[in-house]
């Protein structure tokens, strides 16, 4: 899957020619923010109905909940829209977006991601990149680990001695989990 993500964007990136940030896609400059707090267990059990959904592949059929997910900080949503982005897979393409999301997600250091960002990237110019760096700072600061009040640190995975990056949302008071919405 991620060679074929590879060569599908490098194959739109060479066709298009360049891309600039447009201004739909970074939203107000001065939004309001609002902190919701949400119950971790029914936060977690629709994040897993969503990764389910991701396993099965109908991008289409879950694109809000993916989106909800992304702009609440989690990372494999950010991954996931940031590829849905690239590959146009049920949404408008949208490569620059899509690039914005990865490199957000790469908060939580997966070599697979970012080789993928690296093996696009490497494409592009200067000036392309540059062009990404508004949008980027805007959504770090909105959708990013600080902003939505995460911690990362590197966890034993599960029946293994293998250990990996992982960002997390943090109990408040031992049941709920902040989050910071904007508009």
């Amino acid at each position: 899957m991620t060679r074929k993500i590879i060569a599908m964007a490098a194959t739109v990136i060479c066709v298009l020619g360049g891309f600039t940030a447009s201004a739909s896609s970074v939203a107000q400059d001065n939004p309001t923010v609002k902190e919701v707090k949400l119950r971790a267990e029914f936060y977690q059990n629709e994040l897993d109905l969503l990764l389910d959904k991701a396993r099965r592949g109908n991008f289409a059929d879950f694109y809000q909940d993916v989106v909800k997910f992304a702009h609440y900080g989690e990372k494999y949503p950010q991954y996931l829209l940031g590829v849905m982005l690239l590959k146009g897979d049920g949404v408008q393409q949208d490569i620059g977006q899509g690039l914005v999301w990865i490199r957000l997600a790469l908060e939580q250091k997966n070599t697979e991601w970012q080789k993928v960002y690296d093996s696009i990237t490497a494409k592009l110019t200067k000036e392309q990149l540059d062009a990404l760096e508004p949008m980027y700072e805007t959504y770090k600061a909105r959708f990013g680990v600080q902003a939505q009040k995460m911690s990362c640190n590197n966890e034993k995975m599960e029946a293994s001695n293998i250990r990996i990056h992982q960002c997390r949302k943090t109990l408040v008071l031992k049941e709920f989990y902040s989050v910071y919405e904007y508009n």
